[in-house]
């Protein structure tokens, strides 16, 4: 498998801004077309929990992608959800790292600038390093208990819907 990180053109740069946009964004209301197929697919037990995972703090928890809509994009991978120094910013800033894995690449994507309008929660997909270009949006579709439903809006192409579920609140596994 080898390491790759996404250039700013093509196929494997959107599903990775698709994937790093969709984990960020699950608590945000999706599009009415997919929260019938959504909730079939959390367990009707959980509770939905507003807001963006674990609140602002050092460390809020790692994911594990458990599906995608674009095998292309990804068909594995993590999302690390953390608060971080930012130089001339005050206070922690929220941040994510989504490593996304196909069947022959491995890519990096940056989430950062998370944003809360009404009830809407998103964030940029950067290529590259947090101040690379932004390749995308992520969206938080849905949290119920562990999981986490997200969509990824590429700056070019279709949406890709991402499932996540929590595998860690603890910093040190």
């Amino acid at each position: 498998m080898s390491r790759k990180v996404p250039h700013t053109h093509g196929p494997r740069l959107r599903i990775l801004v698709a994937a790093m946009i969709a984990a960020t964004t699950l608590i945000s209301v999706g599009p009415p077309g997919m929260i019938g197929a959504r909730a079939a697919t959390v367990s009707p037990t959980a509770k939905v929990i507003s807001g963006w995972p674990g609140g602002l703090k050092s460390y809020q928890g790692r994911y594990k992608l458990v599906n995608s809509t674009d095998a292309t994009f990804a068909k594995s991978g993590e999302l690390t959800i953390f608060g971080r120094i930012v130089h001339g910013l005050k206070g922690l800033q929220l941040s994510g790292i989504l490593s996304l894995y196909t069947k022959s690449d491995t890519a990096v994507l940056y989430v950062t600038h998370f944003e809360k309008v009404g009830s809407n929660l998103s964030a940029s997909v950067n290529s590259g390093i947090y101040t690379g270009p932004v390749i995308g949006k992520f969206h938080l579709v849905t949290r119920k208990g562990a999981t986490m439903e997200a969509e990824f809006v590429p700056n070019q192409g279709r949406p890709i819907f991402l499932r996540f579920h929590r595998i860690s609140s603890n910093p040190h596994p």
